[in-house]
């Protein structure tokens, strides 16, 4: 008898790890077609397909998540997927604010920089932001060109034989120049009083950088 229930206890045992294993192999299976599946959304992303960058916006998978960030950051991307990314970002819990504050410097194309500063306004610009923005526009003040009005715009020019009206082109880099640096004003007045804060402690060997800054945000 006591045989008996051994043998039983021991086949249960059995089937028990086998359904254990099994399963372990279907969801590892499944974690792999999943990881492909949105993997081929990102390379379609990419190439300006809005409609994989919202399939990926949809899926909650933290894979998912870390492809939005890659999109957003991926300078070979459309600008379009990049802008759609950084929109699908702002809908998730958690927000990588070094990665966002990285897109909103002057090295970036107008419309990732503005739709980064608009997400970063959004949730409340925290300390991590402030130090971001205060980095991104230090170039500006120091008088170093945007993307749109730098030496690579005038090579891409070049090579398609492009010949715009330069008064024309100033005026729109200037316009430019200016709706960026009101984004820069909106994040630094969320909260002006960290602003000045963390101006003081990271620029005190700029007198002049941080006069520009307070010049431009409200009295703490």
């Amino acid at each position: 008898m006591k045989l008996h229930r051994s043998k039983l206890v021991e086949t249960a045992a059995t089937l028990i790890g086998v359904l254990l294993l099994l399963a372990v192999l279907v969801w590892r299976q499944s974690y792999v077609q999943e990881k492909e599946a949105l993997s081929h959304l990102y390379l379609s992303a990419s190439g300006g397909d809005l409609r994989s960058v919202e399939q990926l916006s949809q899926s909650r998978a933290s894979h998912a998540q870390w492809l939005l960030a890659k999109l957003a950051q991926d300078q070979s991307a459309t600008s379009d997927s990049r802008v759609a990314a950084i929109k699908a970002l702002d809908n998730r819990p958690a927000l990588d604010v070094e990665a966002l504050g990285h897109l909103i410097r002057i090295n970036q194309p107008f419309v990732v920089r503005h739709a980064a500063a608009e997400v970063l306004e959004h949730r409340s610009c925290d300390d991590a932001c402030i130090s971001a923005t205060l980095h991104a526009i230090h170039p500006m003040w120091k008088g170093e060109p945007a993307l749109e009005a730098s030496g690579s715009m005038e090579d891409l020019y070049r090579t398609y034989d492009v010949h715009p009206d330069p008064a024309q082109t100033a005026k729109i880099d200037a316009d430019l120049r200016g709706k960026t640096e009101q984004d820069y004003r909106n994040l630094l007045n969320i909260n002006p009083c960290e602003t000045q804060k963390i101006l003081k402690q990271g620029y005190s060997a700029e007198p002049a950088f941080i006069e520009f800054v307070q010049s431009r945000i409200s009295v703490c």
